[in-house]
């Protein structure tokens, strides 16, 4: 980076201490990011050029200028800081003008005057259909392949609106919408019928959770590709289109993941697909990390998070629909592991980026409960020998000390939550081994859950929250930094 180039300070972020004097960058959101004296002292010295970051710090100055510029770096990839008065990342510019993050609900009649200048619309009145067709005067892509997007929605009148619009204003061409709704109690369904008409709509009268309600959306979808998305997803313009090239040139490609990021603070990575691990629950990849080109290198995932997820028909009629054993949690590395085994590949397509509002779907007692059981039914089913008992053996013991933890601190409904999840799993153990045996007798001998866990991240600091400093620098950025191809 020239010393030359100037840096301002973003107008959509501020600096706080807390009432312990811990530093933070605070979105407009509300969402904060935590820092260092390092991080205060360059928002102190701002704007600025690099030499002039580096001469206010003076003889106080504890790090090299090299990491200083790479913390730099790190800021402006965050949008923290930027190199022009109102210049906004190209990428949040766009996300802006669209959705307006300012706003809780879009104005659908403009969405769909701008759109028209992009596509014809039409109804198929037999299959009540949403079929984006295309103007020969736009920049829409035709395919020619259709694509069925299936979202699946419980109570979500407050995310479905932005979700729909977001699938309105893709400019890939053509498109079939399903929406599945799980028994919503809200005003979900009306919102739909009202304003978006030509979608598909299936009506559950008994919620079937995440995996039955998608099975029941892949049941009826006529697509040759399927873009699965939760309620509280929003797609940026060319999201389907970058998914759709990376499983057309990807060879043996059955799941492709876009790039998640957070709602809340969009350049932050809420995921790029998911893994297990034999500790702890499992996790989004990079979650809480900032994309600076450190996935130019990354060609495979272990697995893919169905919260956004672009799959083949072709995968589908090998691996077959999710199980339903799991209900939400867990369904997708189950998918994906089965995925590998039939010998396809579970890919990333960082340029096809996303939106999640993270933890908007599930009360936190019942979340517990699923993954409680739900990481243990992955394990009885799919593993084999050492592996398998060893994922178990710390599974058990994890849940016996929390159970421990909050018998101690009294949280009873908590540890009702693994009591719960325990006597759910002794009761599907016949189901559990039945679907493994047919899960082993048409799997690859060649692919084993080895060979999928060792596609885990490796440089995956596994942040718990946004956090920018010079520990995170020095143990993350900087090895991501060197490793891109433009610097």
């Amino acid at each position: 980076m020239s010393t030359k180039v100037k840096f301002y300070r973003s107008p959509d972020f501020e600096f706080i201490r807390d009432e312990n004097g811990t530093p933070f960058f605070v979105y407009r959101t509300g969402k904060k990011v935590l820092t260092d004296s390092i991080g205060a002292s360059i928002w102190k010295a701002l704007p600025n050029t690099l030499e002039g970051i580096i001469d206010s710090f003076g003889k106080s100055l504890i790090v090299s200028s090299k990491l200083l510029n790479d913390y730099l770096h790190v800021l402006l990839y965050a949008g923290i800081v930027m190199t022009e008065r109102n210049n906004q990342n190209e990428r949040e510019k766009r996300y802006e003008v669209l959705f307006n993050r300012n706003s809780r609900n879009n104005d659908l009649s403009s969405i769909k005057n701008s759109s028209k200048e992009n596509m014809l619309l039409e109804q198929e009145t037999d299959e009540k259909s949403f079929i984006a067709k295309k103007d020969l005067s736009s920049n829409q892509k035709d395919f020619g392949e259709l694509v069925s997007v299936i979202i699946v929605t419980h109570n979500g009148e407050n995310y479905i609106r932005r979700c729909l619009c977001s699938i309105f204003n893709q400019n890939y061409h053509p498109i079939e919408i399903i929406v599945v709704d799980n028994a919503s109690q809200d005003a979900t369904v009306d919102l739909i019928r009202q304003d978006f008409p030509d979608c598909r709509l299936i009506i559950l009268k008994k919620n079937r959770h995440y995996a039955g309600a998608l099975n029941r959306g892949l049941k009826v979808a006529r697509g040759k590709y399927f873009l699965l998305l939760n309620q509280d997803i929003e797609l940026a313009p060319e999201c389907i289109t970058a998914l759709q090239v990376k499983m057309k040139t990807t060879p043996q490609a059955g799941a492709v993941s876009p790039l998640m990021k957070f709602a809340s603070l969009p350049w932050f990575i809420n995921g790029l697909g998911n893994h297990i691990r034999n500790r702890n629950w499992g996790s989004d990849n990079f979650i809480n990390c900032v994309d600076v080109g450190q996935f130019q290198e990354l060609k495979e995932l272990p697995s893919a998070c169905f919260g956004a997820v672009f799959i083949s028909r072709e995968a589908l009629n090998e691996v077959g629909r999710l199980d339903e054993g799991y209900s939400s949690f867990y369904e997708d590395v189950d998918w994906s592991f089965r995925c590998w085994y039939q010998g396809f590949r579970v890919v990333p397509a960082p340029e096809a980026v996303v939106y999640h509002e993270f933890g908007a779907s599930y009360p936190e007692g019942r979340k517990l409960i699923f993954v409680v059981k739900n990481r243990l039914r992955l394990v009885l089913k799919l593993f084999h020998g050492r592996i398998r008992l060893g994922f178990l053996k710390n599974y058990i013991i994890e849940d016996v000390l929390n159970c421990f933890y909050f018998l101690k601190k009294k949280k009873f409904g908590s540890l009702g939550c693994y009591g719960l999840a325990y006597l759910w799993l002794g009761f599907q153990l016949p189901s559990i081994f039945w679907k493994r045996w047919k899960v082993m007798r048409s799997k690859i001998k060649e692919v084993t859950e080895r060979d999928v866990l060792a596609k885990n991240p490796r440089y995956d600091p596994q942040l718990t929250s946004p956090v920018i400093n010079v520990a995170v620098i020095r143990g993350y950025y900087r090895w991501c930094l060197s490793h891109k191809s433009d610097r």
